[in-house]
């Protein structure tokens, strides 16, 4: 026989029924504290229902708590795992997505570091502002007219392109 709580059918059930039970809690604060319902005063027994509320509510998380940890060792570990970069396909080491012909190799003149193109407009987002700072070594660079006439890398550009 298998050592798992009846409570909890799937991994992410609690979650689902923790938020009803917040929910619940919640409605009983807000109509227990406000509203008279039958009497002429609150509910005299406002406090009684909270802990009970609560004290549900902790037991049930009691019982899941295997599928709990289990659903944040899954998440961790999944972190962790190690991810294959192809090291044929070269890429911006700003956000790491391969250059093509979308996302150009331009060149910081003043330093020589290659930045795609998105990058160098996230950069610029405030206007076109005439100079621009390097990420990696905050060499300033003077553009003329446009980022986009930074010169392109046409060595990384042949190596996506494979010729």
């Amino acid at each position: 026989m298998p050592d798992t709580p009846e409570p909890c059918f799937n991994p992410t059930q609690w979650v689902t029924d923790a938020f009803w039970f917040i929910f619940l809690y919640l409605i009983l604060i807000i109509f227990g504290f406000s509203a008279k319902f039958l009497y002429s005063e609150p509910i005299p027994a406002k406090g009684l229902l909270s802990a009970i509320l609560v004290l549900l509510y902790f037991v049930y998380l009691y019982h899941c708590r295997k599928y709990f940890l289990a659903f944040l060792n899954r998440g961790i570990e999944h972190l962790f795992e190690p991810t294959e970069v192809d090291i044929s396909k070269p890429t911006c080491k700003i956000c790491y997505l391969n250059f093509d012909r979308i996302r150009q190799p331009l060149i910081l003149r003043a330093c020589g570091h290659t930045v795609c193109e998105e990058c160098i407009e996230n950069i610029n987002t405030r206007g076109f502002r005439r100079i621009l700072s390097c990420p990696f070594c905050r060499t300033p660079t003077v553009l003329e007219d446009q980022w986009e006439l930074l010169p392109k890398n046409y060595a990384i550009i042949e190596l996506y392109e494979g010729r």
